[in-house]
């Protein structure tokens, strides 16, 4: 065929080929790319290009990226056009390392990366939960000179709200403004206000909220995420003032109501309102969530309605709601052990069909290995179940220890996180070795793992020094029920350490001492930056119990300082940040020691200085140069 020929056939397919990525018919696109390899056409970049874009807007980033790795094959240039296009795939299916990767070839190529190349990458690590290497690609266009676009400041935006930083988050919005003179969207500002409800900053949420709507960009998302921003901060009067009054210019969905309810469900003065919320629910014609059935139980146990409670299992059963994980039947079962109708303690609740079949085994082991009413010999075969049989998360040797020296002649222990029961069994061996006295009470969320743990105690003939109450620390915190405390031990959730601590405090007997557990692994960042200050704090270096491979883990142990204990003082934002990127980590094993590492250093440093916290790395700074044009 004469080269004018090949030459003209070339365009003609590439036209072809452009004209399918259009339409976004990327299968379309591909038959005729595969025709001009039967054919024997010459493929150019243009060819290419058109093709990963098709690929690119029909979602099919594989074959976006193998056709990308291909044209060194087919001998065609790669040139920016290619790389956005294979970036902009990657992107749009959150392949955050294959974006990055292609980001590193083109500056290893040499190649100029324009706005669109940083917004497409920036918006595959923002959805890929990957915040800092957002904040590293910010610096890097700031190093490039690359001018930031909306949609470079809403991924940068959401990322900061990822990570608790909503110093930031304000931050780049007022340079998105001033500097580049760019307009917020309704992404925009929903971004911003979820970096104030992740914060805690409830009051800061809903005035960004209230600058949304007069922006006419609030909507749905927005209402829902002040009303979260309520309920982390309990603020059940402005969470149902934002649903009546802000939520009228909006759609109320079955989320509005439920987080609203769970404003409402968490002290007894707001219990009925909780009620009345739900039944504006079901007058909106919006069918329940189970959220909204366990905020309802949680507000019955509130207001000591249990009877109440127990009929919320029964209108589930009739609408044929699962009660998946038990969530609502663990909130019912807590409603009936904090009334102070005696009744109630002696209702039982239909054990759910989730089963534990670790915790079910370590009965079962416990009951065939240890003579009942034998405290030693249940302690003993508890640590061989988890030694020989299946491993479980257990504060023992070193922890166990550490929790026993802890323990002082006629203590009452409150511990939160129960689990199987082990720690409460260690406790209550010590008060006997002390002279007797004493008591313990500890609470578990989860109500089957509560009640294997009481057949547990029962077996070891621990049950009258042990009360374990099903129910979340906070409900049991709030009921006023758990009286003085002398050892408070924290093993439940590490990102509710600090702010169960905080509402237990005027709990706090005058010797009062707290054994926090997990505070390296899974780690407790927030609940280091609040006892800074306000306790004498001890670190214990220990060894996750029996787990393989060994794992590093913190036992803290503290006594509040003479005075401090009202103080309340802003955790610092590297806390925050820390401390979000601890629960990202944790779903990544292979990478959750190096957390550990850098958290160890932290708070080293930390206790050191006198000056405002300075450890946090280099690439989370971006900010003072993002937004340098506004100084």
């Amino acid at each position: 065929m004469p080269p004018k020929q090949i030459a003209t056939d070339t365009v003609l397919y590439n036209a072809t080929i452009s004209s399918c990525e259009k339409g976004a018919r990327w299968p379309a696109a591909l038959a005729v790319f595969v025709e001009m390899v039967e054919r024997r056409i010459m493929q150019n970049t243009i060819t290419c290009s058109a093709l990963i874009s098709a690929c690119e807007k029909g979602h099919a980033w594989d074959k976006a990226l193998a056709l990308f790795t291909g044209m060194s094959q087919l001998g065609v240039i790669k040139n920016s056009i290619t790389y956005n296009a294979s970036i902009s795939a990657c992107a749009k299916v959150h392949h955050w390392r294959a974006a990055l990767t292609l980001l590193v070839d083109m500056d290893a190529q040499r190649m100029t990366k324009d706005t669109f190349t940083y917004s497409a990458i920036i918006s595959a690590c923002a959805n890929g939960r990957e915040w800092e290497s957002v904040f590293a690609l910010l610096r890097h266009m700031r190093d490039d000179a690359v001018p930031l676009n909306t949609i470079t400041y809403n991924a940068s935006i959401a990322a900061c709200a990822q990570s608790k930083w909503w110093e930031g988050a304000i931050e780049l919005l007022e340079a998105m403004q001033r500097r580049d003179r760019l307009e917020p969207d309704q992404i925009t500002c929903n971004a911003v206000v979820s970096a104030c409800d992740r914060a805690g900053e409830w009051a800061l949420a809903l005035h960004w909220l209230s600058c949304s709507r007069e922006l006419g960009l609030m909507d749905t998302w927005t209402l829902n995420i002040g009303l979260s921003a309520c309920a982390r901060a309990a603020q059940w009067v402005a969470a149902v003032s934002l649903l009546e009054q802000q939520g009228s210019a909006v759609r109320r969905d079955p989320v509005s109501y439920s987080t609203a309810m769970s404003a409402c469900s968490q002290t007894a003065a707001a219990w009925s309102r909780c009620l009345v919320v739900f039944s504006e629910l079901r007058r909106a014609g919006l069918r329940p969530d189970l959220a909204s059935f366990q905020c309802l139980a949680r507000a019955c146990g509130h207001g000591g309605h249990w009877r109440g409670a127990l009929q919320i299992l029964v209108a589930m059963r009739e609408q044929r709601i699962v009660d998946s994980g038990d969530v609502v039947r663990s909130a019912v079962a807590w409603a009936c052990e904090a009334s102070v109708e005696p009744m109630s303690r002696n209702v039982t609740t239909a054990r759910g069909a989730r089963k534990e079949q670790k915790e079910d085994a370590l009965l079962d082991f416990l009951r065939q290995n240890a003579a009942t009413g034998d405290l030693d010999g249940a302690i003993a075969a508890f640590e061989r179940f988890v030694r020989e049989c299946q491993w479980l998360k257990v504060a023992g040797g070193q922890k166990a220890r550490l929790l026993e020296n802890s323990v002082h002649p006629g203590d009452r222990v409150v511990e939160f996180g129960t689990y199987m029961g082990y720690s409460a069994l260690v406790v209550a061996r010590r008060l006997r070795a002390l002279g007797g006295g004493g008591r313990v009470i500890s609470c578990e969320v989860d109500a089957n793992a509560a009640e294997i743990a009481r057949a547990v105690i029962l077996w070891a003939g621990a049950q009258h020094e042990i009360d374990v109450r099903i129910g979340c620390a906070f409900d049991w915190i709030a009921s006023g029920q758990l009286g003085l405390i002398d050892l408070l031990v924290l093993d439940h959730r590490g990102e509710r350490y600090h702010t169960d601590l905080q509402a237990v405090e005027h709990q706090l007997s005058c010797r009062a001492r707290i054994f926090a557990d997990n505070v390296l692994h899974p780690g407790a960042p927030l609940f280091l930056a609040y006892i800074k200050d306000r306790y004498h704090t001890r670190i214990h270096e220990v060894k996750e119990f029996l787990h393989t491979p060994p794992i590093d883990d913190w036992v803290v142990i503290c006594t509040p300082l003479s005075g401090q204990r009202s103080t309340q003082q802003p955790l610092p934002p590297e806390m925050r940040r820390w401390s979000a990127a601890k629960c990202r980590l944790a779903r990544l094993s292979t990478r959750f020691q190096a957390c550990h590492v850098r958290l160890e250093s932290a708070w080293h440093i930390c206790c050191c200085t006198t000056a405002s916290l300075r450890f946090w790395p280099t690439q989370l700074k971006i900010l003072a140069n993002v937004a340098d044009g506004d100084r």
